[in-house]
């Protein structure tokens, strides 16, 4: 799959997960460019995974919403 076509057909489940973080419509769409940005530096280690390309999506997402590094978003 390409990085364009999963983003496309990602984005309405980013948002409204996104939503849930930020608790505000503006703050969601920034916190998805953000994810969605990092996702596309990182597309071909995502593509290697074995349980696809949500699993590291929707980790970024909080992390990013958090202000935190992935290596700091523990338990």
């Amino acid at each position: 799959m390409e990085y364009v076509d999963y983003v496309t057909a990602r984005i309405p489940a980013l948002r409204r997960l996104a939503y849930l973080l930020a608790g505000d419509e503006h703050r969601a769409d920034d916190l998805v460019q953000q994810t969605i940005t990092t996702l596309y530096v990182k597309w071909r280690r995502a593509v290697g995974r074995r349980d696809g390309h949500d699993p590291g999506c929707r980790v970024a997402l909080p992390v990013t919403g958090s202000g935190r590094s992935p290596q700091s978003a523990g338990p």
